[in-house]
């Protein structure tokens, strides 16, 4: 007959099961409310079996398990509101589970030293506390947001970001020397660079929003750069959020909904292009959107970007250098003896092999190793050419 703790424990595993669908699959959010209800179970479970009777170390690790089950239940409704947007609610549910989780680390500080499954379970929950005080001021921040007080959620993102940078290093510590699962560590990442995200959407809606009266096409054109690095580094920051923590593929939409805002900015304000590219340096990021939206346009103002230019560019430069060092080779060679002649010629074929080889580089074609190995096999011949020239002359 299965006793009342092996139930007690069967509704909790059914409870994180909930959890953990509703947090890897954001279409199924509405399991957090459904989770949050078997944690509210599962801590009454543990209650009821404290309440008839049972050893007092047995009771200690229940109570503390009774605590963090509520925190759960308060989390899993704080995280089913946030998904549904409302803020307040989420606000609520936010604190109280921050409330329950510093009443649990307290009790259980008591008892670290005592039980080894508490001193165990205490490094997690500590990294939970950690996190749970960056989740508060991102719920702040996306209320403000959608209250239209873009000011005022910008201050409460930076706030968050400064807090999960701390949190990121408390958590890489504990992990290196707690041998803590890693899981806790890709998860602060991935939200750290979202609310980095959530703050450039935000200088791009003040930008939007703000009422100025522009004097020129020069105050225009200035304010739209602005508004382009906004949209610009907050689709750079969805996508190291995406990479950082990419079990979450809400990261992956942000990513895709910043990129495209991005595109819609260039499609509509080809004209500053030509501002864009001298200006910003990360071309990776918006280059190969404006190929896709107009190629010609993208090749006539970023010619270097344009092969035969570059062969042309490239290359120019090189044989200038080359033409002048065979110059100077071919009135060295007039006043030497036949040896040094043969000599001198080598190392200008030498030279050419070298100019072709950095030509390549400079286009893309040849990685280092490669450059290094062309060089190696000129040299080979070369001197194989003067082995031979020698012995001919020898003769």
């Amino acid at each position: 007959m299965q006793s009342k703790l092996d139930k007690a424990n069967k509704i909790f595993r059914k409870a994180h099961e909930l959890k953990e669908t509703a947090r890897k699959d954001k279409s199924k959010f509405e399991y957090h409310k459904l989770a949050s209800e078997k944690f509210f179970e599962a801590s009454e479970a543990y209650d009821e079996i404290i309440k008839k009777g049972s050893s007092k170390n047995s009771n200690i690790i229940l109570k503390l398990y009774s605590i963090y089950y509520l925190y759960e239940g308060n989390k899993c409704l704080c995280d089913y509101y946030y998904e549904l947007r409302d803020n307040e609610k989420a606000l609520i549910y936010a604190e109280k589970s921050t409330k329950l989780l510093e009443n649990l680390l307290s009790e259980s500080k008591k008892y670290a030293g005592t039980y080894s499954e508490i001193e165990e379970q205490l490094k997690v929950w500590i990294v939970y506390d950690i996190i749970n005080h960056c989740r508060i001021h991102s719920i702040q921040g996306r209320k403000r947001f959608d209250e239209s007080n873009f000011v005022e959620a910008l201050d409460f993102y930076k706030l968050a970001v400064t807090k999960y940078d701390k949190a990121i290093d408390q958590i890489s510590k504990k992990t290196f020397e707690e041998n803590l699962d890693p899981v806790y560590l890709r998860i602060a990442r991935g939200n750290r660079f979202g609310m980095n995200g959530n703050i450039y959407a935000c200088y791009s809606k003040i930008i939007l929003n703000h009422k100025i009266n522009m004097i020129s096409q020069n105050d225009i054109d200035s304010l739209k750069i602005d508004f382009f690095s906004y949209l610009l580094s907050a689709y750079i920051n969805g996508k190291i959020a995406y990479k950082e923590n990419p079990e979450w593929e809400e990261y992956k939409k942000i990513e895709l909904t910043y990129k495209k805002n991005v595109n819609t900015f260039l499609k509509e304000n080809k004209k500053l292009w030509l501002k864009i590219l001298n200006k910003f340096e990360n071309k990776e990021d918006y280059v190969e959107l404006m190929k896709n939206i107009d190629n010609k346009l993208y090749k006539k103002l970023n010619p270097l970007d344009n092969k035969p230019f570059k062969i042309w560019s490239v290359g120019g430069f090189f044989l200038l250098a080359f033409v002048i060092i065979f110059s100077l080779i071919y009135v060295t060679i007039s006043k030497l003896n036949f040896f040094y002649a043969i000599l001198l010629i080598t190392a200008s074929e030498i030279i050419l092999i070298i100019i072709g080889g950095l030509i390549l580089k400079s286009l893309g074609e040849l990685s280092e190793k490669g450059f290094l190995s062309l060089i190696k096999i000129a040299f080979e011949n070369q001197f194989k050419i003067i082995k031979l020239s020698s012995k001919n002359l020898n003769h």
